[in-house]
């Protein structure tokens, strides 16, 4: 292989690690996706790596024949193959992601205690998700980090406010017990009184 080739043809000398890229990212997010996801990023990740395969081939190939212009085909082809893999499964776990998230803030909003931290941040992710679904409908592979990275923090919001929303519930249950038993114990004071009322005018019949 001619380094002067390479130098000349960006494709080429970095298809590689192109694709790698994609199968690593791919990689980090699978122990993180929900089950029903898994299908997807099984599929991208065998595709990606079929495609890592033949950039390979493509690049003993060009070793041998010196043809370039076939080589840069055969590689932007197999990136092409693997960006659109890659850039399908991370739009799914930033898709399932927003929509759980979304799901759980119709919830938060709705609770009786102060959620604009957590408000704002949701607002920030919804941007962050939209700039990112630009990319992603553009073709462009810039589009895959951001993808995953949003479905990321997505996931981690949706956690968070599903405890805070569990730990209302449990300060609402425990105002409403406070408040049926200070009405019990309002209750019993009467009844108390009433009784003690009831003694005092016997006695003073008695007395008589």
């Amino acid at each position: 292989m001619e380094p002067t080739h390479l130098q000349h043809s960006k494709v080429v000398s970095t298809g590689t690690e192109s694709v790698e890229r994609m199968r690593r990212a791919l990689n980090s997010a699978y122990s993180e996706i929900p089950p029903d996801l898994s299908e997807v990023f099984e599929a991208a990740r065998d595709q990606v790596a079929d495609q890592q395969e033949k950039v390979s081939e493509a690049l003993t190939r060009f070793i041998s024949t010196q043809d370039l212009t076939e080589a840069e085909q055969l590689i932007t082809a197999a990136i092409g193959e693997a960006q659109r893999s890659a850039l399908r499964a991370a739009r799914a776990y930033a898709d399932d992601q927003s929509t759980k998230a979304q799901a759980i803030y119709a919830e938060l909003v709705n609770i009786p205690t102060n959620v604009t931290d957590l408000t704002d941040v949701k607002q920030d992710l919804n941007q962050k998700f939209g700039r990112a679904v630009q990319l992603h409908e553009q073709n462009k592979v810039s589009a895959l980090e951001p993808l995953l990275e949003v479905a990321r923090e997505y996931k981690t919001w949706s956690f968070e406010a599903r405890s805070r929303i569990v730990g209302s519930h449990g300060i609402v249950t425990s105002t409403k017990r406070q408040a049926r038993l200070q009405v019990i114990a309002i209750t019993v004071a009467l009844v108390l009184g009433v009784l003690n009322l009831i003694f005092i005018i016997v006695s003073i019949f008695v007395r008589k």
